[in-house]
């Protein structure tokens, strides 16, 4: 049996064992706290109309505890007040790099970064992948059957039939505008949101290269290819960069 001062020996050993298991208490009580980096410009394009950008972010976590990051998100509001939804796609390891890397959850540890090139992107819903597809495989069936026939020396041009198909997708997806727009980016954890928003401009010059498609999809461009990453692609400066920080959830 033991004692009373062995009791109390005992007892502080056993607490000493329960509290070394234990993180910092300013581990404990530290709040989330995120640093989120951009380059200063923004880069624009489209996939037959569909809007995409490209950025070079950086996350960093400043706090005591890992972060989980559930979703990267960009909304772009235009001058007339439209909002454009675009979810994080794909990610490079860098700018030059070729590798694309589909998004999943990640977490940081305290003091690390998540640094990465974003590409932002819509999914096509069900209906429009299907016309996608369809006119993908048409735009080749034309070129297949235009290398081996008669004509097969001359320029190839698309029939008028399978460019007006193609232009009315590029019509229906087409969202970028000439003028003021607003980006923010959301960086979800699992305990609160995060933003970093900024201000860019889309000026003439630029909007007539964003929306040139119709003569490269006469060429048999535009559909399928890395025209907008040849050809469609605008880099736009960013201004008035803000961080704000939602209420924990």
């Amino acid at each position: 049996m033991l004692t009373e001062p062995d009791f109390y020996i005992a007892a502080i050993a056993l607490l000493s064992l329960v509290l070394s298991q234990l993180p910092p208490i300013q581990s404990l009580l530290s709040k989330e706290r995120i640093e989120i980096y951009t380059q200063p410009k923004i880069a624009l394009l489209h996939v037959a109309g569909n809007p995409n950008t490209f950025i070079n972010l950086s996350v960093w976590n400043r706090g005591a505890k890992p972060i989980r990051i559930k979703s990267i998100s960009m909304t772009i509001e235009t001058e007339s007040g439209k909002e454009i939804g675009l979810p994080l796609s794909t990610f490079h390891h860098t700018a030059t790099d070729d590798g694309e890397t589909f998004y999943r959850p990640i977490s940081i540890q305290p003091d690390a970064e998540w640094t990465k090139f974003c590409n932002f992107a819509r999914n096509f819903p069900p209906d429009l992948e299907k016309r996608y597809r369809e006119l993908i495989d048409d735009l080749e069936l034309e070129k297949l059957s235009h290398q081996f026939g008669n004509d097969s020396q001359n320029l190839f041009y698309a029939s008028e039939e399978l460019t007006q198909r193609a232009i009315q997708f590029f019509d229906e997806l087409f969202d970028w505008s000439v003028g003021s727009h607003s980006v923010k980016i959301r960086i979800e954890t699992d305990k609160k949101d995060h933003f970093f928003s900024a201000d860019f401009a889309i000026f003439e010059s630029q909007f007539q290269r964003l929306s040139e498609f119709e003569n490269y999809f006469r060429y048999g461009r535009g559909i399928g290819d890395d025209l907008a990453l040849e050809h469609n692609l605008v880099w736009c400066p960013m201004k008035n960069t803000r961080l704000s920080t939602g209420r924990s959830k």
